[in-house]
């Protein structure tokens, strides 16, 4: 706390000193006072300082003098008390400019010692921080009092509204409402309503600050930040009138965040230990370590997981080592968190509400009620946002429904299935109903006898292609495709019936089947489809 300008000029000694310009600065408040006694002193001014000075540094020089107010006015100082003994009467230059910037530019008798200025000034100071070293204590007693009581979010929201007398609202890190006062819709009906305007003033405004500030219709809105960890957990918002939100007010925030940082460091470690039960279930589940459906259920009731019967899309993130090198272990904690909070968005907005469960690169999501073509898309729309919001590739495997929990480790390992024949084949959602021969194949493709048969036939052809610059693989792929059908084939590949005709021909000559056979076109077909899982 400081005193104004105006108050320092009503204190002993000071009313002899005379106010010869900036006016409209005397709301300026004074938090410390300096001497100058050298010619450049801009590096050492202070905000909210008052400056004394003989002016013998400045003598019959107006150009340093004009300087000096600049350099007063930008570093936010309270004022300049000036002797004329050395300098003569001010300059009108100097006069205006002080004018100009609302910088007090006092007159003080020649013969008059500094200290006599400074001994009351210093006294008037200390007496108002110690007003608000006094106030802040009870401040922070009544918080505290509040904290030890398990008061909760609400209560922080309600006790800073009646210690402000303004309208207070509480939000998470993603600006949702975690608390409001006075409680009601009218109040946050308003947030909702001028919350565009707010992101589009966090675009345009450095939040990198705790505390900004911004004219609200006809008053202000002040946004303060909750940091836990030194990350940014919460924001306070007060709607306050114009020009009422002094440093008292701040006070009272300052302390008001502090319990707003413990409330959400306490919802965060209820999270992780809910997060880490859910993990746990969940393993047992799918490493078949639990003994029935009871079990299961009662541990599911309390967790508060959907009930069955429901469908599981997993999704896993591409290249997780090579995205986890040179981040510390905070860092991947928060951004598989913002994953987690882009998925279940994502999928509740698209029809397909679901319950995440974290494990390592892998998220898990319960999804019940929705329908296999709903959930496709919605899994399929959550895969590009993850990538367009958080830069992060991801690969999407979805079950078919399952009746009970114990069927669980079943549709993971569906799930699972469906991802890894996605990253073989390009594809980021693949729904497993859609792709049960790709399924067989990848279960049964490490058996000798088909990695010989694939080598005899595929593989030749991709080889050839290799070394020959053809379209082998292509044109067959096209010819299964349309079931041997060679005039939808050529028109597939907008190529001449002659020219498919020399490709069949050559295709058959590396491969040594013959393509007019269906039997022997489907067994091509069948190696080209076993190709990527050998």
């Amino acid at each position: 706390m400081a005193i104004t300008v105006r108050e320092a000029l009503q204190l002993e000694r000071m009313r002899e000193c005379r106010l010869v310009a900036g006016e409209k600065g005397l709301c300026r408040e004074i938090a410390c006072v300096d001497s100058m006694e050298i010619p450049d002193i801009s590096t050492w001014l202070k905000k909210k300082e008052l400056l004394l000075t003989t002016g013998y540094v400045l003598r019959q020089d107006t150009g340093a003098l004009l300087k000096l107010i600049e350099a007063l006015h930008n570093a936010q100082s309270a004022g300049i008390a000036i002797k004329t003994r050395f300098f003569g009467a001010l300059p009108e230059e100097a006069l205006a400019l002080a004018d100009r910037y609302g910088l007090p530019l006092i007159e003080v008798p020649d013969a008059m010692p500094f200290v006599e200025l400074m001994m009351p000034l210093m006294r008037a100071i200390m007496d108002a921080q110690n007003v608000r070293l006094e106030f802040s204590k009870t401040i922070h007693d009544q918080f505290t009092e509040l904290e030890l009581s398990g008061g909760g979010l609400d209560a922080v929201a309600d006790m800073l509204h009646r210690l402000l007398s303004m309208p207070v609202v509480i939000t998470d890190r993603d600006l949702k409402i975690s608390a409001a006062a006075p409680e009601g819709a009218a109040l946050r009906g308003d947030f909702h309503q001028i919350l565009p305007e707010i992101l589009a003033w966090a675009e345009c405004t450095d939040f990198s600050e705790d505390v900004v500030e911004k004219p609200l219709g006809e008053g202000r809105l002040v946004a303060r930040k909750a940091r836990f960890k030194n990350n940014v957990c919460s924001y306070i918002f007060i709607f306050c009138p114009k020009n009422t939100f002094d440093e008292m007010h701040m006070v009272v925030l300052d302390h008001a965040v502090t319990v707003t940082a413990l409330e959400f460091s306490k919802l965060e470690a209820l999270n992780q230990r809910m997060s880490l039960m859910d993990n746990n279930c969940f393993i047992d589940i799918i490493m078949r370590n639990v003994k029935s459906e009871e079990e299961v259920r009662c541990r599911a009731r309390y967790l508060g997981w959907p009930n069955p019967p429901f469908s599981l899309a997993v999704f896993d993130i591409n290249g997780f080592e090579k995205l986890a090198q040179d981040r510390t272990e905070l860092d991947i904690l928060l951004l598989k968190q913002q994953v987690v909070d882009e998925i279940q968005a994502v999928m509740n907005v698209s029809g397909a509400p679901c319950m995440v469960i974290s494990k390592s690169d892998s998220f898990s999501c319960l999804c019940a009620g929705a329908q296999a073509v709903q959930l496709i898309e919605a899994a399929k729309l959550t895969v590009q946002q993850v990538q367009m919001k958080l830069g992060i590739e991801t690969t999407a495997g979805i079950s078919t429904q399952v009746s009970c929990y114990m069927d669980l480790w079943a549709a993971y390992e569906e799930a699972t299935d469906a991802i890894r024949i996605g990253r073989r084949g390009g594809l980021r959602t693949v729904y497993i109903e859609h792709a049960r021969l790709e399924q067989a194949l990848m279960h049964c493709a490490d058996k000798n006898y088909f990695e010989k048969f694939v080598g005899n036939t595929a593989q030749k052809l991709v080889a050839y292609d290799r070394a020959n610059g053809t379209e082998l693989v292509r044109t067959l792929e096209a010819l299964v495709r349309n079931m041997g059908v060679r005039t939808q084939t050529a028109q597939e590949l907008f190529l001449h019936r002659n020219t498919l005709l020399a490709r069949i021909r050559r295709i058959e000559a590396v491969t040594g089947y013959d393509l007019s056979r269906s039997e022997q076109l489907m067994d091509l077909g069948l190696a080209l489809r076993m190709r990527p899982y050998l």
